[in-house]
């Protein structure tokens, strides 16, 4: 199945439906809420099939769930503890030709696919490193775990792979650039 059909089978009412379900709410509204946006955005989501993709990623971190359950409905709800915990390239590059195709987003360059590309690289990367982040938090500072998990977003959102301050998102020991 190529990129673009796994992107279109994406349904934004059952991707809510689902949200609901992981953060334990009944209504838009509650979930709206839980969002921190209005009920209107979430109508708005629905009727034009928009899947909000951003929000996607984070109740699947905030919530420890995975993102293919929130996403697709396949698969456990639940991310292993523990485990190895990585977003789906594939998946990834789907979602960002969808947000290309529905001009959500543009790309600077020459060279599209190899830009989405790196960018689903990147946002894998950064999403690794919070969850590795928020585990070491967990047992080394002793934090809860959703705590642990909201400061190790906000940190890895101002740190670079090389651990300075802003800077390149791509894990440095990734030498293939163009898949």
């Amino acid at each position: 199945m190529s990129s673009s059909n796994q992107a279109q089978q994406i349904n934004a009412d059952a991707v809510l439906d689902r949200m609901k379900e992981i953060y334990d709410v009944d209504t838009d509204t509650a979930l709206a809420d839980v969002l921190r946006t209005t009920r209107q955005n979430i109508s708005k989501w629905r009727s034009r099939n928009s899947v909000p993709y951003a929000e996607a990623v984070a109740a699947s971190y905030a919530r420890n769930a995975s993102i293919d359950y929130i996403l697709t409905g396949r698969g456990d709800k639940g991310r292993q503890q523990g485990g190895e915990v990585e977003l789906d390239v594939q998946l990834l590059r789907a979602i960002l030709l969808s947000l290309l195709a529905f001009e959500r987003i543009k790309v600077i360059g020459a060279d599209t696919v190899t830009e989405l590309n790196q960018m689903a690289k990147a946002i894998a990367f950064q999403y690794k490193r919070a969850a590795e982040a928020a585990q070491q938090l967990q047992k080394n500072e002793g934090l809860d775990a959703e705590a642990a998990r909201a400061v190790a977003v906000a940190a890895t959102e101002l740190m670079s792979s090389d651990g300075t301050a802003f800077g390149p998102r791509l894990d440095p020991t990734d030498t293939d650039r163009s898949d």
